[in-house]
């Protein structure tokens, strides 16, 4: 220990706050929280303290300490966590590739709201949902909701299609339509406002379906849904009423895949169960929403060999719902988060912030011991073994299909350097021997090259185009 972490060390508050771990780099190691700096930050350095591989390893390779003291434990959690986020250090749990997770947003905030993907969870006035982890499944749903909800997903400045909400144009507006509807309008996969033929009082109403069914809240869906059918069939608008009836249906086959699995709650509940591997861990995520299950996620952990199952789940709640646009009313774990006491006052933080969509602000972690959450739990869990080995049959493909690829690429260059060394072919007239030769060689090397594999090998038997020679 150099006599600047000892300085460090002596000069370390009884307060709560969170410490920086550095090498001689000024490289961030470790970010860290603790209730009292003085007494967690020495125990890194205390002869008896029992110390796992992975942070022996990092002991060894501090250089300097750097702490920030906050006023309680909830603002050491936040802070740790955007320090987490922003540097990334290399000893601290973490979701990989945490930034690029999609999100479905409605724009509230707009004239005719839209909903579309982005990439990026902001406190805006709009709604977010999310995070996912396949950008192709979210494409999907935004597909399947525009065929349920006939919304608009042009891009055109809505703001002077109809008066304000609150019916008082300023001073100056004139409504402008377009003026045609495009093609979305006759495929019905929207009401085209853009040519007045929806009312924004219509508009919202759709709008208000599509978050609805983003929440889970299937069951009041199909009620609207067939309040319109009905009043459509006793206008006589039956090519409406069918619309509306196959949009129904659709639902209904929705909620037919959510009944097998459900719970006795009527609140929200998210159920995280964790497996491990070498130095990863997949966290898997059941969402259930007044009973039913609406979805699940899955997200990869690194750097977690030496970490003990408490510390993992708290680092993954702690990542997880900081990017969360929703915060439940129970979280149901497999193991006790470290920090069980500390995690629920934060997410009952995070909660109250977001009652208006949330419902309250109340919430629990529970870690149960029998009963059928335990049997709930372990689905989850043998579900994320299951997710975990699937990512690394993927991992071990996509290597082996890179170094194929490599090799395959760089053998004829490698066998025409070789067949170039030798004397016969330096000359620029080449003799039928030395070009039988020079083939042979190459031949000689394709042949110790792995096979192709078998999905790709009709990809790869494509004859290669080559441009003729320039004179």
């Amino acid at each position: 220990m150099n006599e600047k972490i000892q300085s460090v060390l002596n000069s370390l508050p009884h307060k709560p706050g969170i410490y920086l771990m550095k090498d001689d780099q000024g490289t961030i190691l470790y970010v860290g929280k603790a209730i009292s700096l003085f007494n967690r930050v020495r125990s890194y350095f205390q002869e008896s303290t029992d110390l796992s591989p992975k942070n022996r390893s990092m002991v060894a390779k501090i250089a300097d300490i750097e702490f920030l003291v906050v006023n309680n434990e909830v603002e050491a959690l936040v802070l740790e966590s955007n320090y987490i986020k922003q540097y990334r250090p290399k000893y601290n749990v973490l979701l990989r590739d945490d930034k690029s997770y999609p999100y479905i947003k409605v724009s509230l905030t707009e004239d005719f709201p839209r909903v579309y993907r982005v990439r990026s969870f902001q406190h805006d006035g709009n709604r977010y949902f999310g995070p996912y982890t396949n950008s192709g499944a979210v494409d999907a749903t935004l597909d399947l909701l525009n065929k349920l909800f006939a919304f608009r997903t042009c891009r055109y400045d809505a703001s002077n299609w109809a008066v304000p909400r609150n019916g008082e144009p300023p001073s100056g507006w004139k409504q402008k339509l377009l003026v045609r509807p495009c093609t979305q309008y006759y495929i019905h996969r929207c009401v085209a406002p853009c040519v007045a033929y929806a009312s924004r009082e219509e508009y919202d109403a759709i709008i208000k379906q599509v978050i609805l069914f983003l929440e889970g809240k299937h069951d009041e869906v199909l009620k609207d849904l067939q309040g319109r059918m009905e009043k459509a069939a006793e206008e006589l608008n039956f090519e409406e009423a069918a619309r509306v009836r196959d949009r129904i249906k659709a639902v209904e086959r929705i909620l037919e895949k959510q009944r097998i699995i459900n719970t006795e709650a009527q609140d929200d509940q998210d159920v995280v169960a964790l497996a491990s591997g070498d130095d990863e861990t997949c966290a898997l995520v059941f969402f259930f929403r007044n009973g039913k299950l609406v979805g699940r996620e899955y997200f990869i952990l690194q750097g977690t060999r030496d970490s003990s199952p408490g510390e993992i789940m708290t680092s993954f709640l702690q990542q997880f719902y900081e990017s969360s646009p929703h915060v439940p009313a129970e979280v149901i774990t497999e193991v006790e988060p470290d920090d069980r006491v500390l995690i629920q006052n934060w997410l009952k933080e995070k909660r109250k912030d977001l009652a208006a969509v949330s419902g309250g602000s109340s919430l629990t972690i529970n870690v149960p011991r029998r009963g059928d959450k335990v049997r709930l739990v372990e689905m989850v869990k043998q579900n994320a073994q299951e997710v975990l080995e699937q990512q690394r049959i993927k991992w071990l493909s996509d290597s082996r299909w890179e170094q194929w690829l490599f090799l395959r690429r760089d053998a004829p260059k490698r066998a025409s350097t070789a067949a170039l060394k030798s004397k016969a072919c330096r000359d620029r007239m080449m003799l039928p021997a030395t070009r039988k030769y020079c083939a042979a060689a190459s031949a000689r090397l394709l042949a110790q090259l792995p096979r192709t594999p078998p999905l790709r090998k009709r990809a790869m038997a494509q004859p290669a185009v080559t441009r003729p020679a320039a004179s």
